[in-house]
């Protein structure tokens, strides 16, 4: 919304008022210049040049506190929208997984053929929802209706023509699809079409299993919410088309199916999947700040705007007011000028000294990297040294609060710092630690710090001083070391490991050789029955026997490897093809495998690399539902440098820090007994640094886990594979 709109009355500007107060100090000096009794000298000049400073002070200070509270309301304003934006977007994906959980179940059934001759009674079971509210249909792949949770009624050509049927014919994604609001032939209402693809025993195209939702459903509970007429609540398809907007006054069905195409939003969502911005809205001319959050899983956009007139009501206010008072001062100090005079000069003089002093010793704190702030506990406000902005990357200001100054500390030290200083101070006493500090940019490094409190006449403490100093490359190198000396024992056990394992397996394989091949031979030369039974699960289990000493032999590595030019992204499809039909239907197994360069390797490697990493995480998800994702690419980075990425992620549960740095530990393992013989994660190491690469995992409990495999391809590799 224009400015006109939101301050309702022009008001002169800040500066304006600042420029007039200093005009007057002027003309008021110069109008008792003679009653000073002094000529138009230096004293003079002072009073006007001190008079300046204290009005440029005060319009100064009202132009930082104002621009500070604006940033401020305009701040909390951001964490309300996207407190709503998070509601909204929760809201709007709880209901588009309960559907899609629905077409994914029908989809199921029909193609298991399990829904039987009364395909309405068992697809309503499925949904639980009143079919007035979501119609569950199935369409052939003629686009006739043959069935839905409404009727048993069959229309021919029903959605040959629809825009999802259309979409499942001409494409052979599995993901759902979720279709611009239209005029729903079935329930005569705007409704939104979710569908996802069927396919027959052969795999080809057999129809789409949808439902229908009007779109009250979808966000009728925001509809509900007391907001007001100005803020407003959006949901957009991927090509920023209108799917639903929801106002103070309602739903707003004119602007329902229009595109928001090269406005701010499609900026921000190329740089971030959630974020805010401000900008005036095509839809009705209203300046708004909005908050939008990309759902996860599905191609949709929900935004929360809140209208900047309602945002800046109480900020305006308060803005009359600070000019008010500013404009008061500055007169004030306009009359007590002419008792300043004599008292000015040695003033600045004063403060020039002052000055020189702090800037010797801001350069001597920043040559040390050294930092100082004093708490000031009568009126909880912190100051920080010049030094300090710069040692932690911060824009100038005045003051800080406490809980300001305690966010730059991180969270997993913050309550040991504060309960520290607190006991410390209890006992009159120093306090001295060290803290890990995040700068604004996110960077983290370490500072020592060293607080003496300062105490009244009475002991209540007054104020605190804190000096701090940037430790990090200390700490940094002390920690590099720990972490040198803990791989080099860990080198040292999975070397003596390994040369066990090899000699054991070494000598097991000699002793199983004979029962394979005598086995084999025996049960070729029986007649059928029960002997040759039993001699052919004897060589099936030292078959068995065989495999696992082949792995034990890849952990040592003593066993012979044959490289050869692989291609990698056949490697890992087949053996995603045989892990599919052991992965349970309650888990999705997503894949984006890109044509990559080959590399020197052994195809039955990287196959074993992927199973060991898919069997984990399904084992890691369970019986609940769950994703893993599986991504093959190549990464360029500086000059001729290529690395390909081979990553597996899931939803599982996840793992804390101590399990995270011994799953590569040979038989360390979290299975049940007889589920796991912990070499797996082993072996991948092996394999990778056998091939020159690294693994880098990423997981925190309850979040799941993603493994990245780095695998360095050279210009030599692939002159040898071409």
């Amino acid at each position: 919304m224009p400015d006109r709109e939101i301050r309702q009355v022009p008001k002169p500007s800040v500066a304006d008022e600042a420029v007039a107060q200093m005009a007057a100090a002027r003309n008021l000096l110069d109008a008792h210049r003679p009653w000073f009794g002094i000529s138009a000298g230096k004293p003079g000049y002072a009073v006007v040049a001190f008079s300046i400073f204290l009005i440029a002070l005060v319009w100064g200070g009202v132009t930082y506190e104002l621009d500070h509270d604006r940033a401020s309301v305009i701040g909390t304003a951001q964490v309300n929208g996207d407190n709503l934006a998070r509601a909204y977007s929760e809201h709007v994906l709880g209901t588009m997984r309960l559907l899609d959980q629905m077409l994914v179940r029908t989809r199921g059934d029909y193609e298991n053929n399990i829904l039987t001759a009364d395909p309405v009674t068992k697809m309503t079971s499925i949904s639980n929802i009143s079919a007035s509210a979501v119609i569950l249909g199935i369409v052939n792949e003629h686009g006739d209706l043959i069935a839905t949770n409404k009727s048993s009624v069959r229309i021919p050509g029903f959605a040959a023509e629809r825009e999802f049927f259309l979409a499942h014919v001409n494409g052979t994604s599995d993901h759902v699809h979720i279709g611009k609001p239209i005029h729903g032939r079935l329930t005569n209402t705007e409704v939104i079409i979710l569908s996802r693809r069927l396919s027959k025993p052969d795999g080809t195209f057999g129809g789409a299993v949808f439902v229908s939702f009007d779109l009250n459903y979808l966000s009728g509970f925001f509809s509900d919410l007391t907001i007001s007429k100005n803020s407003s609540f959006t949901i957009f398809s991927p090509d920023l088309v209108v799917l639903d907007m929801i106002r103070g006054t309602g739903r707003d069905l004119s602007s329902i199916g229009k595109s928001v195409a090269g406005t701010p939003i499609e900026h921000e969502l190329a740089k971030t999947p959630t974020g805010h911005y401000e900008t005036v809205a095509v839809t009705d001319g209203i300046k708004r700040l909005y908050s939008y959050r990309a759902l996860p899983d599905y191609p949709l956009i929900v935004v929360a705007g809140l209208a900047q007139s309602d945002i800046l009501a109480g900020f305006y206010w308060r803005e009359s007011r600070l000019i008010g008072v500013a404009t008061v001062l500055s007169i004030f100090f306009v009359l007590i000028a002419t008792y300043q005079l004599r008292r000015i000069t040695q003033h600045f003089q004063s403060e020039q000294t002052l000055r020189q002093t702090q800037t010797l010793l801001i350069q001597s704190q920043r040559v040390a990297k050294l930092g100082y702030l004093i708490h000031d506990l009568r009126t909880d406000r912190v100051y920080w040294s010049d030094s300090l902005f710069e040692l932690r990357h911060v824009p100038r200001r005045g003051a800080f609060t406490l809980d300001e100054v305690a966010k730059f500390i991180e969270i997993e030290d913050r309550d040991r710092y504060f309960a520290g200083q607190k006991a410390a101070f209890a006992k009159r006493q120093t306090f001295s630690a060290d803290v890990r500090v995040r700068r604004p940019d996110g960077t983290v490094y370490w500072e020592h710090r060293v607080v003496h409190p300062q105490f009244d006449a009475w002991g209540e403490i007054i104020c605190a001083l804190c000096v701090v100093q940037d430790i990090t490359e200390w700490r940094t190198s002390e920690e590099r070391e720990r972490e040198l000396q803990r791989k080099l024992m860990q080198s040292q056990k999975l070397e003596a490991l390994g040369t066990l394992a090899g000699g054991i397996a070494h000598d097991l394989n000699n002793t199983l050789t004979p029962i394979m091949a005598l086995s084999k031979i025996t049960a070729r030369r029986l007649e059928p029955g029960i002997l040759r039974t039993n001699i052919e699960t004897i060589h099936a289990a030292s078959q068995q026997a065989g495999d696992l000493v082949k792995r034990v032999l890849a952990f040592s590595r003593q066993d012979i490897i044959e490289k050869k030019p692989t291609n990698l992204r056949n490697a890992v499809i087949e053996a995603l093809t045989l892990m599919r039909a052991t992965v349970p239907t309650s888990i999705a197994l997503q894949t984006r495998i890109d044509e990559v360069p080959p590399i020197m390797s052994d195809p039955s490697q990287i196959q074993q690399i992927v199973t060991n990493l898919v069997s984990n995480a399904a084992q890691a998800i369970g019986g609940r539902l769950g994703t893993i994702t599986v991504t093959l690419e190549m990464i360029c980075g500086a000059g001729t440098d290529r690395t390909i990425h081979l990553s597996v992620a899931d939803t599982g549960d996840g793992m804390d820090d101590a399990t995270r740095e011994r799953i590569f530990e040979p038989f360390f393992t979290r299975k049940e007994v007889g589920r796991g013989t912990g070499l797996g994660l082993s072996i991948v190491a092996g394999i990778v640094a056998d091939h020159g690469g690294r693994i880098e995992v990423i997981s925190t409990p309850g979040t799941g886990a993603r493994f990245d495999l780095h695998f360095p391809i050279s210009e030599a590799e692939t002159s040898v594979a071409a």
